[in-house]
């Protein structure tokens, strides 16, 4: 019961950010809802549109962890430099940045021992 409650609520956060994609609300609260059902992919979609109408630091560090968790790190690596030059202070991204590089880097260097 409990889950198909749940099931049902992202339907409705679903529903109302496909019937106002300019609301920078309703995107940020279907991005986390997608999230929270673990839908990285719709999650990281979302996230992209958030981050077109609002490019808000938050916005701007969803994006960069959905991109990861999808797989297309470069993409984290971009979004992560462009709000570090925006955004200089913030300590996150630059944690995440040299998370997401560091991960790269050891994986590369794994693949050729």
């Amino acid at each position: 019961m409990k889950n198909g409650a749940r099931l049902k609520g992202f339907d409705q956060i679903r529903r109302i950010g496909k019937n106002n994609r300019k609301d920078v609300r309703a995107l940020k609260a279907w991005t986390e809802a997608a999230m929270d059902m673990k839908g990285w992919g719709e999650a990281y979609r979302v996230a992209q549109q958030w981050v077109k109408r609002e490019s808000s630091e938050e916005a701007c560090l969803t994006l960069a962890r959905m991109a990861r968790a999808i797989g297309k790190r470069d993409e984290a690596v971009i979004t992560l430099t462009k709000l570090i030059e925006e955004h200089p202070g913030n300590e996150e991204a630059r944690a995440m940045l040299t998370t997401y590089q560091g991960t790269r880097v050891a994986m590369h260097a794994a693949s050729h021992q």
